[in-house]
């Protein structure tokens, strides 16, 4: 089972250069025309609002958008979702993708939504790591107003596949859009080398002997050189603390 959690944001750890500010999901702002890094369990519908449980991308599929507004500045798309109201809409992801990850290492999941209307009748989401929820279930407090939604998680394995689901299950209004979908990397204390949530000698010591082996932990830059810039980086994460 995935552990539900909240963590402090990489970008508290900027000065150590911690790198897991890069978002692993592809097209997640649906700005390829091609539809690229795309796949959903529900009917690809080009044309726009056709049948329950159908999803269309605009301006890339002619069909016509719930709303002209998109949430990717400077950007033109996003995803169009007729909820699917059958008895397995629970279960049924309406996006999902199959990413890299590091094993013990925790990441943040995060999508803006904007529904037709407000609450549940808008849209039920749930966010998942393989199948498995990691958040409750979200609805917009206002309608045709995009609005985030996130949860972290730590990867248990290698691969893994984010997904998002409608949990609602009902005919009307049940629609949506999505954009700006993302999956980084959250530093929790990127100094704690030993993961006991303390920063000491053991730290220091453990930062030591990967840099020493070259192990990529000591590779504060991300540059793949292991090099004072590295030590210096660690030293800086290392008197900013844990949150």
């Amino acid at each position: 089972m995935y552990t539900k959690i909240r963590v402090a944001a990489c970008g508290v750890f900027a000065m150590a250069n911690f790198a897991c500010a890069q978002n692993l999901i592809v097209n997640g702002d649906f700005e390829d025309p091609g539809l690229l890094g795309v796949n959903s369990a529900y009917t690809h519908t080009p044309g726009g609002n056709i049948i329950e449980g159908s999803w269309w991308i605009t301006p890339w599929d002619p069909g016509t958008p719930w709303d002209f507004r998109q949430h990717t500045p400077g950007g033109v798309a996003a995803m169009n979702v007729n909820g699917d109201d059958s008895g397995i809409a629970g279960i049924r992801r309406v996006w999902y993708q199959t990413v890299e990850v590091t094993v013990g290492r925790t990441y943040r999941f995060s999508v803006w939504a904007l529904g037709t209307a407000a609450g549940a009748g808008a849209y039920s989401l749930r966010l998942d790591v393989d199948d498995e929820a990691i958040s409750g279930v979200f609805s917009p407090s206002a309608p045709r107003v995009y609005t985030e939604h996130t949860a972290e998680f730590v990867a248990k394995t290698s691969t893994v596949e984010v997904s998002i689901k409608n949990v609602s299950g009902i005919t009307f209004p049940n629609d949506f859009m999505l954009d700006d979908l993302s999956l980084e990397e959250v530093a929790v204390c990127a100094a704690d080398l030993t993961n006991d949530g303390e920063l000491d000698f053991f730290d220091v010591s453990a930062f030591l002997d990967a840099f020493s082996q070259h192990d990529p932990i000591a590779d504060f830059t991300g540059d793949g050189d292991f090099d004072f810039f590295d030590v210096s980086d660690f030293l800086d994460a290392f008197a900013i603390g844990c949150p």
